[in-house]
């Protein structure tokens, strides 16, 4: 691999030189794809989250609880499963939020994460929405900065087609720039040439 391919001046302090895959390099979108149309089919699996990001949760489970639809799990015992050593979380190892009526724990009846409902309710600058949730479909994988394509049926909102008229940049700007920050974000912008 080149070091064309390394971003250097990204904000992931866990991982020193974070690899671009060729799958983000050259994803393209279809016109008029936008993130601000997405349905949330991503939350039904669940999703992996680090153990600081779990314990956030349990520390504000009252929180949460009171944010939640009536028929959403209330049982903390119940939110997280499988642990996962896993190098691409900061802490080295992850949770996957477990399932409930076919979608994620978190995820209310209207589709919206309770976890980042109750954000708005706490101090300003304090997180509740696990990074990767909020990074979707930006990824790491392995320690390589990637794009998660595996709803191939949202192409209003992040489903890749062939011969796009949009780039990643175009569709996923805020995801890249929350991962990377400012700098790896340029960074990125001058590697794809844009």
């Amino acid at each position: 691999m080149s070091d064309e391919r390394i971003l250097r001046k990204h904000r992931l302090k866990h991982i020193s030189e974070l690899r671009v895959s060729d799958e983000l390099l050259e994803v393209r979108f279809r016109a008029g794809c936008s993130m601000s149309s997405c349905r949330a089919e991503c939350c039904g699996g669940g999703a992996d989250i680090d153990l600081g990001e779990r314990d956030r949760v349990l520390e504000n489970a009252d929180l949460v609880r009171s944010l939640m639809d009536r028929d959403q799990e209330h049982d903390t015992a119940r939110w997280f499963e499988d642990f996962i050593d896993d190098a691409d979380f900061p802490s080295g190892h992850a949770v996957t939020t477990r399932t409930h009526n076919d979608r994620c724990v978190f995820l209310n009846a209207k589709g919206l994460c309770v976890l980042q409902i109750a954000e708005g309710k706490m101090a300003q600058g304090e997180t509740l929405k696990p990074f990767f949730c909020r990074a979707f479909p930006i990824c790491l994988n392995e320690g390589e900065l990637t794009y998660d394509d595996q709803f191939e049926t949202e192409p209003q909102c992040c489903s890749p087609v062939a011969d796009g008229d949009l780039t990643i940049f175009d569709v996923c700007a805020f995801e890249l720039e929350y991962v990377l920050g400012a700098e790896g974000a340029a960074e990125l912008r001058e590697m794809l040439g844009l």
